[in-house]
């Protein structure tokens, strides 16, 4: 039986590794259609971390749904809560971590199971010198993010898993402190020699704020209102909106 990890197929996973973009998501999910099933089959939970700005949370909530595609998710969640610095420092986004149980038809590629196959191995050796820009993607990446790679149309509040919260700016001389008791990200503000502490909240304390949005904001919103208030029946029939 031939090796199914050709030349263009390693080329296309360590592009992948490099930068996930959407032309690369696009070759990787056509070259690996007719992988054996081992390296497309996924039983456990995925995570994937989103940093969004108001639009995004707006259409998270408001929209009932998040628009994906084919992108990086993990097998485990602390890979993920600590992935590009972990909560994002920048007060105009909010950090989500979604959480996923896949379907078939949503897996591109298992690359733990790839990296984990001989096959694989023995690919790798054989063509390393002749995979473009190797050091940036499977040599420097390998399986240390235990990735997945899905295809999925949206992500809905209820997949989410953990969000991302900040503190009050505080003093200083409180940083040693407040870090070795909430594990947090701190960020300084030179101009103010104030402190904010950045974390992740739990998924159990999570789920309780969504929840509380929710009851306070029904849904759906009205998405042409100043105040994204919920909307009201109106009696008699009206025009749509265009």
């Amino acid at each position: 039986m031939s090796n199914p990890f050709t030349l263009e197929i390693l080329q296309a996973i360590n592009d992948w590794q490099r930068s996930t973009t959407k032309n690369r998501g696009k070759k990787l999910e056509t070259l690996c259609v007719n992988l054996p099933a081992q390296y497309k089959t996924v039983d456990f939970a995925c995570y994937r971390k989103i940093n969004l700005q108001k639009d995004g949370v707006f259409s998270m909530f408001a929209h009932y749904r998040l628009p994906e595609r084919i992108s990086s998710w993990s097998s485990s969640v602390d890979v993920v809560k600590n992935f590009k610095h972990g909560v994002s420092l920048n007060i105009v986004e909010q950090s989500f971590i979604y959480q996923t149980s896949p379907t078939p038809n949503e897996i591109i590629l298992n690359l733990i199971a790839v990296y984990n196959s001989s096959d694989f191995q023995s690919a790798l050796s054989l063509h390393r010198k002749d995979i473009d820009n190797v050091h940036l993607g499977i040599d420097k990446y390998g399986n240390s993010q235990l990735e997945v790679v899905l295809k999925k149309d949206f992500v809905t509040h209820n997949d989410i898993y953990m969000l991302g919260g900040r503190s009050s700016a505080f003093c200083v001389s409180h940083s040693p402190i407040i870090q070795k008791m909430s594990l947090s990200y701190l960020d300084y503000d030179i101009r103010k020699n104030k402190v904010i502490a950045f974390k992740w909240l739990s998924h159990e304390i999570t789920r309780r704020i969504i929840d509380r949005i929710l009851r306070k904001y029904p849904q759906p919103f009205n998405a042409y209102g100043k105040s994204y208030g919920y909307i009201i029946p109106k009696k008699g029939k009206e025009k749509p909106r265009r």
